[in-house]
């Protein structure tokens, strides 16, 4: 369902996308390298919903299919990303406005979604999957209280409501692919 999901959005926002682009092409407002943006437009893969503008990466989030942190991981790979990495501070703010105005979600609406980040190899050195970067525990992206390892077993990291929190791995939750053109592997 996710796949299906995905790709009849993908290709409703890429139509949207041609047809805005042309449309501005024609009034001037775009100027006269107005194929640049489309070109922009087109970075992300076929399966993905458009970039948004200004935005250096493409995002999909699963809107639904809920899944496992790992079994989250391994989906965002086949669709040739990764579990989004927050490597830039305005990021989670650019999420958060394309998931709103792609999926018609509000901010509060954005509960548990697995970002990819963990301490799976080391307790309490959190790093993200991708680029290895890593964040500290007084980081203020955390939500007040988090990180907390409750149980011991908290390894793999959810962004929920205004804030990220650690929690168990096998839990099933939403989450966000991320697939960045310009820093491929």
């Amino acid at each position: 369902m996710c796949d299906e999901h995905l790709e009849s959005r993908a290709s409703v926002n890429e139509g949207q996308g041609e047809a805005a682009v042309a449309r501005l092409g024609k009034t001037g407002i775009l100027g006269p390298d107005h194929n640049m943006a489309l070109k922009v437009s087109r970075e992300c893969p076929k399966n993905w919903p458009v970039k948004q503008v200004g935005a250096d990466s493409c995002y999909m989030y699963s809107n639904g299919s809920l899944l496992s942190w790992f079994d989250a991981r391994d989906k965002c790979i086949e669709h040739g990303g990764h579990l989004i990495a927050l490597d830039a501070k305005d990021e989670l703010e650019t999420v958060k406005e394309f998931i709103r105005t792609t999926y018609s979600f509000m901010p509060t609406d954005i509960l548990f979604v697995w970002l990819g980040l963990n301490d799976i190899e080391s307790e309490g050195n959190y790093t993200w999957t991708y680029f290895g970067g890593t964040v500290s525990v007084s980081n203020p992206l955390w939500f007040p209280g988090q990180p907390d390892n409750n149980l011991d077993n908290e390894n793999c990291i959810e962004f929920y409501l205004f804030g990220i929190n650690d929690n168990i791995c096998d839990l099933q939750n939403n989450f966000i692919c991320e697939y960045n053109p310009l820093n491929r592997p």
